[in-house]
């Protein structure tokens, strides 16, 4: 993420990315997450981490980044869910879930 040249000056280099987490009302508008039923939107250039399991919803409509965080069994059940143009992440080849999901 960073060197230090020969003039003993910092450089750093990398990205940031803003992270929200299905659990927290900042990621839904100050709202409460949504509830039984609801329809869930994750908006391009949104990345949310699934870090409960979510009631049954309706409609998911993934549009930005959504993936399961890899700390305990996590479900999401829905009527429907749309990848559109999105990703949908439960662990990678390099990072596999270590969980139920």
């Amino acid at each position: 993420v960073g060197a230090t040249p020969a003039n003993g000056n910092a450089v750093v280099t990398g990205t940031y990315q803003y992270i929200d987490l299905w659990s927290r009302w900042t990621t839904w508008g100050n709202t409460a997450p949504p509830a039984e039923g609801d329809s869930a939107v994750v908006s391009e250039g949104q990345t949310v981490v699934l870090d409960t399991t979510p009631p049954q919803l309706y409609l998911v409509i993934v549009m930005g980044h959504l993936k399961f965080e890899n700390t305990k069994d996590l479900t999401m059940e829905a009527t429907y869910i749309m990848v559109n143009f999105g990703r949908f992440t439960i662990g990678t080849p390099e990072a596999p879930f270590t969980h139920k999901a």
